[in-house]
């Protein structure tokens, strides 16, 4: 039996639930079983409804000038 993982991690990439709505840029995520490059290109961008999956971790480094980590980026993880 053989196993195919496809492990890809972003960095600075934005994650697009809607297209409606904005994009959250974690400063980097790991999704298992999508590919990194789309089209013999690198991804421009992660699309919720396009990819069926959510990253199952994202990373966050917190400095001192704030950039929506504890407010509009935890809550969006929160609900995905």
């Amino acid at each position: 039996m053989q196993f195919l993982w496809r492990i890809n991690i972003q960095i600075d990439l934005r994650i697009y639930s809607d297209s409606k709505q904005p994009a959250i840029a974690p400063d980097g995520f790991l999704s298992l079983g999508v590919e990194r490059i789309i089209d013999e290109n690198l991804r421009l961008a992660y699309l919720l409804w396009e990819e069926q999956r959510v990253p199952i971790m994202a990373l966050e480094v917190i400095s001192h000038q704030p950039g929506g980590e504890y407010s509009t980026k935890k809550k969006f993880y929160t609900q995905y």
